[in-house]
């Protein structure tokens, strides 16, 4: 099955089988202004078989990225299948509370949803805009939101490292999550930066805040960084222990994917709803 390109840069891994039935996959889609990433999952194999990347060029405003949306789904024949499951991974603004606490953002705006994370000891919240909703529902009925950050909560649960930062980087921003010894959330913040230095910065002033000794502390990675980077480069100077974050068991990559980068993308192709 081909996809008919739209106007971004499109990318794609794998291919999907006419002969699979769309009944017995699933789609995991992430939407920003920056680029819209999706892998369709097998729910028979357990198994990665497909990966979309458009790069958006030139989305200033929500309505712009909704028009966005319609034209790439137009175009996109695996976006339309009817799959199993839909789950929309939202990367926005979050903020971290105990879990039952009437929290609200931007309720002008958006919608205010919330996420159960860390053996439903802890509360993800955060918002969803009315348009861009609407528009997400009627495209993918039956589709359940998510939010980017939780699969960091099940790479420490898999993990079980008793000293470690979970980081999840992006291009203009970076995520970090900490649990002490104790299993409690000391830390999940986001940090903004435009260069390699403001990153390391930003970090290492985290972990002296968390008393993190970048001597002692594994750093755990995931996201858009990889190991030939000027960022790599810098963890693995400054941190003793740094290393790429892994698939949990149970998820495969069929084998189109043999050069894949699996960390870069591991908190779409790890999202749950």
């Amino acid at each position: 099955m081909t996809v008919a390109q739209v106007k971004n840069t499109f990318s794609k891994t794998g291919d999907i089988d006419s002969s699979i039935p769309p009944s017995s996959l699933e789609l995991k889609i992430s939407v920003s202004m920056q680029a819209i990433r999706y892998v369709v999952h097998s729910l028979t194999h357990g198994q990665v078989i497909f990966f979309g990347e458009y790069i958006l060029h030139h989305v200033e405003d929500g309505q712009e990225l909704i028009r966005r949306i319609e034209k790439i789904y137009e175009n996109d024949e695996v976006l339309q299948l009817n799959f199993a499951r839909v789950v929309v991974g939202l990367g926005g603004p979050y903020l971290l509370s105990p879990p039952g606490i009437d929290i609200e953002m931007n309720p002008l705006q958006g919608a205010t949803l919330k996420q159960l994370c860390h053996n439903n000891n802890v509360e993800l919240v955060y918002s969803l805009d009315f348009a861009l909703s609407f528009k997400l529902r009627e495209l993918f009925t039956a589709s359940r939101f998510s939010h980017l950050c939780s699969p960091l909560f099940q790479q420490v649960d898999m993990m079980k490292m008793p000293d470690a930062l979970y980081v999840n980087i992006s291009s203009a921003y970076f995520d970090v999550l900490r649990i002490d010894n104790n299993g409690q959330v000391r830390l999940l913040n986001r940090y903004e930066f435009k260069a390699s230095s403001d990153f390391i910065y930003f970090l290492l002033l985290c972990a002296q805040e968390l008393q993190a000794a970048p001597e002692k502390v594994t750093l755990v990675l995931s996201g858009e960084i990889e190991e030939r980077s000027e960022i790599y480069d810098l963890c693995y100077r400054y941190f003793r222990n740094p290393q790429f974050a892994q698939t949990p068991p149970g998820i495969t990559f069929s084998k189109a994917f043999e050069n894949f980068p699996q960390h870069r993308y591991y908190n779409l192709i790890n999202l749950q709803a």
